[in-house]
């Protein structure tokens, strides 16, 4: 009768042989700000890039040049991924500061 019953999630961490993880990392106040600030740089970068790639793609098709388009969406998608990795290295070197 003293046995606890386990969660499914406590289940599944066992039979992955994590149920002695450590707990994560606590995240400061002053570290919680700097992550918002760092999503919101990236949310405004992205948003720059995707309104840049928008226009040039309004202003291709203009010309015809529908070979181009494709080019554009490409760049688009590899900048984006590029912004993307950029901003998890940033926010890794914030959760990594000590206080």
């Amino acid at each position: 009768m003293g046995k606890k019953v386990k969660s499914a999630y406590e289940s599944a961490l066992e039979r992955l042989g994590l149920s002695d993880a450590a707990p994560p990392e606590t995240v400061t106040d002053k570290q919680k700000e700097q992550l918002a600030e760092i999503d919101r740089v990236y949310a405004a970068k992205v948003a720059e890039r995707k309104i840049l790639a928008e226009n040039e793609i309004v202003h291709l098709t203009k010309q015809g040049k529908f070979e181009e388009i494709t080019k554009v969406r490409d760049k688009l998608v590899q900048t984006l991924g590029q912004l993307e990795e950029e901003k998890k290295r940033e926010k890794e070197k914030v959760r990594s500061q000590k206080g």
